[in-house]
């Protein structure tokens, strides 16, 4: 079959008979149709026509579900070119983002660009580095806010102590003042009853000698009487006349008599007086003699109460003492406890902020390495940059220069050639300097809103144009 098929076809023509040929052409032709079939054909074709109104032949159930599949088809194919709008689009959508991004891409290497990326690398690493020293500073405040109150707080612990301390001591000089006070009001209250019964004793010493002074007048004035009794009544028997012998007899003896009861009288007297005041001294040493017990026991009493009380106050006070000396070793104990506690905080503080300043320092340095790191790869991958396209120009230089001979037909040409590519290249460099520009106002836009500095945008924003080859507008799409 590939021998055959691979021959001239001048070579594969056929011979037939015309017999043959007339046979072939009967039975291509349509034949003579009779009267008898033609209204077989249209009674047939009237019966089809009715069959066609009818819905529940089999011809109608076929033609319905042929419909059915018809338009189950012509759905799916609207569907199917729906979807192969939707995939059309989506693939424009692929493209252009492909685009877009592939231009992205071409004036993200260019040198302005990357110059530019770099100044944004450095304004963020100085807003960085600024948010550190922010919130460097925010830590420090905050730490010298929490030692500023903990000092504050030690100290007011420490004022209370003392106050509670001084109110302690007041306390205890207030009740000594007291317990004092009321020991010389006891004792003074003592003097005072013991003066009272001196004067009382005093008092009824002067009334019982009142008295016997009373008894010893109202005696003399009896015996004066009886004597103006007898003389009256001598007087009365002188003047009668009778018995004056006896009656001054009488009279004298009388008179003898009351001098000698009066002797008697004044010798008891005197002898009452003498044994008066003998009886008033004993009484009296007697009286003075209880009065000194009395004082004596009372001195005595009052001498042991103070003693007891003193010796409760002095082991009151020695109790007290003893208990201020505990507190006052507990409280020197805590004190010292309290001062090993903050200076072990401060040596552990120093040591953290030593340690903080170690990584930060460390930290510093390593982002000092990063960006010296990228300034130097981006530094190289420039440099390499240069040194591609310095030796591009040396290659086209020197192709040039072997094909010298062959382009002078073509200078002209070339010549029109270069001027509409750089009328290209300046329009795509114009493109490319507009889409830096607005690259460059959104990027100083964006780290204006952030509050970052923008000397370097800037900088980058307006800098000279770099000496690169233009990207070609070939490549462009």
């Amino acid at each position: 079959w590939n021998q055959r098929k691979t021959e001239n076809p001048a070579n594969m023509t056929n011979i037939i008979s015309r017999g043959e040929l007339n046979r072939i052409k009967s039975k291509v032709q349509p034949g003579q149709i009779s009267s008898k079939e033609a209204r077989r054909q249209q009674l047939k074709k009237l019966s089809d026509d009715r069959l066609t109104q009818w819905p529940n032949t089999l011809e109608a159930t076929r033609i319905k579900k042929e419909n059915r599949r018809t338009e189950k088809a012509a759905a799916l194919e609207i569907e199917r070119q729906k979807i192969d709008r939707q995939e059309q689009e989506y693939q424009r959508k692929v493209r252009l983002d492909a685009i877009k991004r592939a231009n992205t891409i071409m004036h993200e290497s260019s040198g302005k660009m990357k110059n530019l990326r770099s100044q944004q690398m450095m304004t963020d690493v100085m807003a960085h580095r600024e948010e550190q020293l922010e919130e460097k500073e925010l830590i420090k405040q905050w730490r010298k806010a929490d030692e500023d109150e903990h000092h504050q707080r030690t100290m007011e612990n420490l004022k209370l102590e003392e106050e509670r301390e001084r109110e302690e001591v007041e306390r205890m000089v207030k009740k000594t003042k007291d317990l004092a006070k009321m020991q010389g009001d006891q004792l003074e209250q003592a003097k005072r009853g013991h003066v009272e019964r001196l004067r009382r004793e005093k008092q009824e010493g002067l009334e019982i000698i009142k008295k016997a002074e009373d008894d010893l007048q109202a005696e003399a004035e009896k015996m004066a009487e009886k004597k103006m009794r007898a003389r009256l009544a001598a007087e009365e028997m002188k003047c009668s006349g009778q018995d004056s012998r006896r009656l001054k007899l009488e009279l004298k003896r009388q008179d003898e008599e009351a001098d000698q009861k009066a002797a008697i009288e004044k010798q008891k007297r005197e002898e009452f007086a003498v044994a008066r005041k003998e009886m008033e001294k004993i009484i009296f040493t007697e009286k003075q003699t209880s009065r000194q017990k009395m004082i004596d026991r009372a001195c005595e009493e009052l001498a042991k109460l103070p003693a007891v009380e003193q010796k409760t106050y002095d082991k009151q006070v020695a109790e007290k003492l003893a208990k201020e000396d505990e507190e006052v070793r507990m409280k020197e104990e805590w004190r010292k406890r309290q001062t090993d506690a903050i200076d072990r905080s401060r040596k552990a503080q120093i040591r953290e902020k030593a340690r903080r300043d170690a990584n930060e320092k460390t930290s510093a340095l390593a982002i000092a390495q990063f960006q010296a790191e990228q300034v130097r790869q981006m530094e190289d991958e420039e440099a390499l940059e240069e040194v591609r396209h310095r030796q591009k120009r040396i290659e086209v230089s020197n192709s040039r220069n072997a094909h010298m001979e062959d382009k002078k037909l073509w200078r002209e040409r070339e010549r029109e050639q270069r001027n509409l590519n750089e009328q290209a290249t300046i329009r795509a460099m114009q493109e490319d300097d507009e889409i830096y520009q607005n690259v460059a106002r959104s990027v100083i836009e964006e780290a204006q809103r952030d509050g970052k500095n923008i000397a370097p945008l800037l900088k980058a924003m307006n800098i000279k144009d770099i000496t690169l080859l233009p990207a070609s507008t070939a490549s462009r799409i």
